[in-house]
Formats: C-alpha cells, sequence, structure tokens
C-alpha cells in the first residue's frame, strides 16, 4: 500500500520529535530509578525499561489498528 506524499507532508514533525523525545527521556529515567535496586538484589537492571517497551509497543500496536 503505498502513502501519497501529500499525507507526509501535513505531518506536524516537531509534535512527532517532541513525543519521540519524552520517550527516550522516560526511558532514561526508569532506568536510572530503578537499576541500582535491581542490581543489588541479582536481577535484571533493564527489567523495567524492557516491561515499558512492551507496554509502548502494544499502544503502537493498538493505535494502529
Amino acid at each position: 500500500m503505498r502513502i501519497p506524499r501529500r499525507y507526509w507532508r501535513n505531518l506536524d514533525w516537531p509534535l512527532i520529535a517532541a513525543v519521540l523525545a519524552l520517550i527516550m527521556i522516560g526511558m532514561v529515567v526508569i532506568y536510572s530509578a530503578s537499576h541500582s535496586q535491581l542490581e543489588a538484589s541479582g536481577l535484571n537492571p533493564y527489567h523495567y525499561v524492557y516491561r515499558q517497551l512492551l507496554a509502548l509497543g502494544m499502544g503502537g500496536l493498538r493505535w494502529l489498528y
């Protein structure tokens, strides 16, 4: 399925960039808040980051379909 060029021109690119930046900042905050405690208990320090990415992926799929 080909998307016409006019749709790409009408996207709000600064808004998309801001949302992606907030997602990345959120991932860093989640990691920095939980990694030392998880590492001290012998668990994967990326556990909560993976959970957040999974939730983000499920939300993205729900948004598409």
